[in-house]
């Protein structure tokens, strides 16, 4: 029997190594859309867009693996894809009501910021938006709490 080839993948963030492992396809959202990556992929490099990427590993959905990223890049060369994300989570990890608990102390702590401090408010904008999308990837793959 033929071994099933697969891809070695790798979810870094600035905060933590997420994932190193093996897959045998890897679905990414990007700015161009979804994108699936299997073995013998043409290398390239592709901006990543908020969203989801899932880790298969057989046919089972219960066999994938699904991360929340914001922003980053992906990279394949040869049957290595690393994803380097701005932002990224294990959705494993996750559950919808954490997710909300910590948006609505995000929109809380925007109503807080002074009009005039310009950073300060793109900061927490962006925080919003980052769980803005993770919570539509954890509605869709989190069981609820």
């Amino acid at each position: 029997m033929a071994m099933e080839r697969t891809l070695l993948v790798e979810v870094v963030s600035p905060e933590a190594n997420l994932y190193k492992g093996e897959a045998t396809m890897v679905i990414a959202t990007t700015k161009l859309g979804e994108l699936g990556i299997m073995p013998l992929h043409a290398p390239m490099v592709a901006e990543l867009a908020p969203g989801e990427l899932r880790l298969k590993h057989g046919d089972d959905p219960a066999d994938t693996e699904v991360f929340s990223v914001y922003g980053g890049y992906l990279s394949i060369a040869e049957d290595h894809l690393l994803v380097l994300a701005d932002l990224a989570m294990d959705m494993r990890s996750m559950d919808v009501a954490t997710i909300e608990a910590r948006l609505e102390n995000a929109k809380a702590r925007l109503a807080d910021v002074p009009e005039d401090d310009a950073e300060d408010k793109a900061t927490v904008e962006r925080e919003i938006d980052w769980l803005e999308s993770t919570l539509c990837v954890a509605k869709r793959h989190c069981k609820p709490q």
